[in-house]
């Protein structure tokens, strides 16, 4: 059974009960959900998924003011009342895995985000993880009477345009560098060319979800969610195994250029560019591709503070571990400091 059933079936059968006997005053401030990190959020979990802290659960929000009267009372009488297992499952509390968590509306996205309100600047949308914001509004809204849950969701459900526009030009940036290939393809490298075939089909799935406003699962995930995407994303995953089949340099550039034709054609459209099937002759033969006609109409887009961004700028997973900050010992917090003194040096 998918993780998404168990809990609205726990939350009805033993949840919601105490909240309409216990807490009938307290009701209308509550909001529950099934939101936060793990597969079963987005839907995913299977007979493959459900091996390391796989259960029903449920998160309770309470409104931020009232949460220090009620909250741990609350999560204490919910624990109290559960069974040890729910349909053959256990019920998981621990470090990794909360079966049930109350917590403050607005706090826990937060914490959950790393942020102290919703941004409401280019450069606050830039700093949250895409990951966290996939995983924060993709899961059931399970109870919600005065809607304050779904205002939280809706206020974060994708980046705002001028952001948006600016990950689709760093994105086509990225995507350029496969050019590399043709003269690793020419060398017999072929650890090379995987390398590089591997990176275009990264961003080549990070740009469909940019263009059809959806956050980007990672690299778990990546491939499934192209079937989430609707047609497009049927296609491009059609592409991408077409691709990944091919052997010779000729098939090889085809899929690159098939992909860059598809995914520019819907820049294309959507910014109402004409004359142009993205087709030039360049000094890579292997891909004939416009890359300037494309960066060029999505840099028309961006707005001059978001220009001005040193390349390295980008929300903290977008890049995936490819460039995993925290992983090298800093932090993003670092990385934004040095971006901006990058800017406050070239202005003075």
């Amino acid at each position: 059974m998918k993780c998404i059933e168990l809990s609205k079936r726990f939350f009805d059968e033993y949840v919601y009960p105490v909240l309409t006997d216990e807490y009938a005053i307290l009701l209308p401030d509550i909001s529950v959900g099934l939101i936060g990190d793990g597969s079963e959020v987005l839907g995913f979990d299977d007979e493959f998924s459900q091996d390391h802290n796989y259960c029903p659960r449920v998160v309770v929000l309470v409104e931020d003011d009232q949460f220090k009267q009620v909250g741990e009372g609350l999560e204490q009488r919910l624990l109290d009342i559960a069974p040890a297992e729910y349909l053959g499952y256990k019920l998981l509390y621990n470090d990794f895995r909360k079966f049930i968590e109350v917590a403050p509306l607005q706090g826990f996205f937060h914490r959950q985000l790393g942020m102290e309100a919703v941004p409401k600047t280019n450069r606050e949308w830039l700093k949250l993880e895409e990951q966290k914001l996939l995983e924060m509004t993709s899961g059931p809204i399970l109870f919600d009477p005065k809607g304050r849950l779904h205002v939280m969701v809706e206020q974060l459900a994708f980046y705002p345009d001028a952001v948006r526009y600016f990950l689709l030009h760093q994105g086509f940036r990225r995507l350029s560098e496969v050019g590399a290939i043709e003269r690793a393809i020419l060398r017999g490298d072929y650890i090379c060319m995987e390398l590089y075939r591997a990176w275009f089909i990264y961003f080549a799935i990070k740009i469909l979800h940019l263009q059809q406003r959806r956050y980007c699962p990672y690299r778990k995930w990546m491939g499934k969610n192209l079937e989430q995407l609707a047609e497009a994303g049927l296609i491009l995953k059609a592409k991408i195994e077409e691709l990944i089949r091919a052997t010779d340099l000729t098939q090889i550039g085809t899929g690159l250029t098939d992909i860059l034709r598809f995914l520019g054609g819907f820049i294309l459209k959507e910014l109402r560019e004409t004359g142009s099937n993205l087709s030039v002759q360049n000094d890579l033969f292997l891909i004939n591709f416009d890359w300037d006609k494309v960066l060029r109409v999505l840099s028309q887009q961006i707005p001059q503070e978001l220009k001005k961004l040193s390349p390295l700028f980008a929300p903290v997973a977008f890049w995936g571990q490819l460039f995993d900050f925290g992983g090298l010992g800093g932090d993003y917090a670092a990385v934004l400091k040095t971006n901006l003194q990058f800017l406050q040096d070239n202005h003075s």
